[in-house]
């Protein structure tokens, strides 16, 4: 748990660092800030997860954390770089 908070909070404080930036640039200027933000978390070893329930052999169902598709990562760092996360 502590790790999660951790990382969190790395990417929130990567968020508040670019979002100014993010905001008063134009539309095709975008694109690399947020590359950047992700670049930044996957170079400190950071990930980009969710939680899936999947059903065991048993028929019961369990929770496990799986990585976002690439294309999700981007949606959700442009949404915390206007939303200001």
């Amino acid at each position: 748990p502590s790790k999660v908070k951790h990382s969190n909070e790395f990417f929130h404080s990567l968020i508040q660092e670019n979002q100014l930036e993010y905001l008063s640039c134009r539309r095709n200027e975008k694109p690399p800030i947020a590359t950047k933000v992700i670049e930044t978390i996957r170079a400190n070893g950071g990930r980009f997860l969710r939680r899936e329930k999947i059903k065991t052999a048993r028929g019961t169902e369990r929770q496990i954390w799986a990585e976002l598709p690439e294309g999700r990562v981007y949606e959700k760092v442009c949404q915390s770089l206007r939303d200001g996360a």
